[in-house]
């Protein structure tokens, strides 16, 4: 039997992308380097930064092909594992904004 990690997702923010609130926005993490981003789950939009929500900042889904980390530059984005809660509460969330 395989235990996955849990996805996490942020709790009372609409995705801002095109999905039109639509999509939820999950926590996601480098495996190399830790760097956490937000993806929503319907359209793939990924939000570089969790703290800023802004779409002129994000990456769409129709630009991710080959796209790498932000941070280390290393890993695809598509190969992103779930964040951890403790990298989540790293970032300056509370547990009582995600669930």
């Amino acid at each position: 039997m395989q235990i996955d990690a849990p996805t996490w997702h942020l709790r009372h923010t609409p995705c801002p992308c095109v999905c039109g609130g639509e999509g939820s926005l999950a926590f996601l993490t480098c495996p190399q380097c830790s760097a956490v981003v937000l993806v929503c789950d319907e359209v793939g939009t990924t939000f570089i930064d969790p703290r800023s929500l802004q779409v002129s900042t994000a990456l769409s889904a129709l630009s991710l092909s080959g796209a790498q980390c932000p941070s280390c530059q290393h890993v695809p984005l598509s190969s992103f594992e779930p964040a951890s809660s403790s990298q989540i509460q790293a970032l300056g969330f509370t547990p009582a904004e995600y669930r």
